[in-house]
């Protein structure tokens, strides 16, 4: 069995020319076709990311996801707006929560050299993110393969190129837990197909409690945002660490919350400054008014919209 610990790794080549004519022609995901061929690869493909190497499954590419190749670090717009807080770090520690494969750990690493602590429930991903972080000889990167919430029950995930915290299924938990290491196959059925598994839960209050400094908390986990704060309560009530979060409008009320839960959470400790439709604002009344434009009159809760709010987090 082919696995991520143990699969070969094939450098994309001649990516400057492809992302030269990715600009020359903005034809998005109609350029696939240039590198479609890598899809049989059967492991990882390295891919120019910045300083650094991001590792990616082969079997995952596809006409939408091939914007992995043809685009560089400085097309993550939002990034701009976490590496703002970075620069006013010092000694403290970073905490990446839904660090997916390891882009915004490879971006982070190569703004400083302070200590990282990466979350990531898929298995899959989260040995990606460790592969990739060897491969560079990245140092005090700690790759934890978890989910974080309010309370340390195991919960389903289901696993996928971007994996879900289950919300309705918790019967699925006794399946899940006989989901075999087969989970880490670099094979199509795994990687392009959703796979309920059974993932510990951890609270960051306690799994954090060794970490004496924190300065700065990344969430992007797919609208369990809530939970994960709630987790975080004696975190951020004495430590006040920045927070840099990304609210899921659409998926979030699958868990039973709303954008404005998260923003009352919140608004004791920290002044927030939110960014939608790629405008800065302060006013969560025109954040709020946004995000019901944004949803469909028939969205099933649970359901993404192509629309998310950005909010930085400064203590007060």
């Amino acid at each position: 069995m082919v696995t991520i610990e143990t699969s070969s790794i094939l450098p994309i080549k001649n990516i400057r020319l492809l992302r030269m004519l990715a600009r020359l022609l903005p034809l998005r995901h109609r350029l696939y076709p240039l590198v479609s061929h890598y899809k049989s690869y059967p492991g990882l493909l390295a891919i120019s990311f910045g300083k650094y190497q991001l590792l990616y499954p082969a079997a995952w590419l596809s006409p939408l996801r091939s914007h992995i190749i043809f685009r560089d670090v400085e097309h993550y717009s939002e990034f701009a707006l976490f590496k703002s807080i970075l620069s006013k770090l010092t000694d403290e520690a970073i905490i990446d929560v839904g660090a997916n494969f390891g882009e915004w750990v490879l971006m982070t690493r190569a703004c400083t050299e302070l200590p990282i602590v990466a979350y990531e429930p898929s298995p899959v991903s989260a040995a990606i993110m460790q592969r990739t972080v060897e491969y560079n000889g990245l140092k005090d990167i700690d790759v934890r393969n978890k989910a974080c919430g309010n309370s340390t029950s195991d919960i389903v995930l289901d696993t996928g190129i971007v994996s879900y915290i289950n919300h309705s299924e918790q019967d699925l938990l006794h399946e899940a837990k006989q989901a075999s290491e087969a989970t880490l196959a670099l094979t199509n059925q795994i990687t392009n197909s959703r796979v309920p598994i059974s993932i510990p839960q951890v609270r960051l209050d306690d799994d954090l409690e060794g970490i004496k400094k924190i300065g700065l908390l990344k969430i992007d986990c797919e609208g369990y945002e809530y939970e994960i704060l709630q987790g975080a309560q004696k975190i951020i009530e004495t430590q006040r660490p920045y927070i840099y979060l990304e609210i899921h409008p659409g998926q979030i009320e699958a868990y039973g919350h709303t954008p404005l839960d998260v923003i009352d959470l919140l608004r004791p400790y920290y002044n927030m400054e939110f960014f939608a439709d790629n405008g800065s604002t302060n006013d969560e009344q025109e954040v709020l008014a946004a995000i019901k434009r944004a949803t469909p009159s028939d969205h099933v809760a649970g359901w993404p919209i192509r629309f998310q709010v950005d909010v930085i987090c400064r203590p007060k």
